[in-house]
C-alpha cells in the first residue's frame, strides 16, 4: 500500500485526513461527542429520516402569512423544458405563460392549464399607463 505525500502546510495530514480535520475544527455545529466518534475512527451516519427532521426544524416559518389564513407555497422549480401540466418535453417550442411556467401546444392557453393570473387587471393597467389623463388647464375669468 502507498503512502500519502505528507506537507507542512496540511499540518502533516494526507488530503483526506486534513479535510476531515478542517471540518471537525472550523464547522460549529459538530457537538463534542461527534468529535470523539471521529477521533476513535468510528464514523455516524444519518439515515434519510433523521436529516428530513434536521431539515424541517431548521426552517423558517413566517408568521405574518400564518396569520393572515393564506397558504404558504414553497417554490418547487420544474425543468424549463417540460410542460408544467403533463410533463411533456417541449424543447424549442415551449410556450410562456405570464403566470411564470411553460407549457405544451395543448395546454399553452389560459383556460387549459388553470392559469391564476389576472389578465383583466393587467390590461386595464396597461390602458391606465398608455392613456393618460388629459386634463385643460382652467380658465381665469377677468
Amino acid at each position: 500500500m502507498e503512502q500519502q505525500s505528507k506537507s507542512p502546510a496540511t499540518n502533516n495530514f494526507c488530503s483526506k485526513c486534513y479535510k476531515e480535520y478542517c471540518f471537525r475544527n472550523f464547522n460549529p455545529s459538530i457537538d463534542l461527542r461527534d468529535k470523539e466518534n471521529d477521533e476513535k475512527g468510528e464514523e455516524k451516519e444519518k439515515s434519510i429520516g433523521e436529516m428530513d427532521e434536521a431539515q424541517v426544524t431548521g426552517l423558517v416559518v413566517d408568521p405574518v402569512n400564518l396569520s393572515k389564513g393564506t397558504p404558504v407555497q414553497l417554490d418547487v422549480k420544474k425543468p424549463a423544458n417540460r410542460c408544467a401540466v403533463c410533463n411533456k418535453k417541449v424543447r424549442l417550442m415551449g410556450f410562456q405563460c405570464r403566470c411564470g411556467n411553460v407549457f405544451c401546444s395543448v395546454h399553452r392557453y389560459s383556460d387549459k392549464h388553470g392559469c391564476n393570473f389576472n389578465y383583466r387587471e393587467a390590461g386595464q393597467d396597461a390602458i391606465v399607463k398608455a392613456n393618460p389623463i388629459v386634463k385643460a388647464d382652467k380658465i381665469d375669468k377677468f
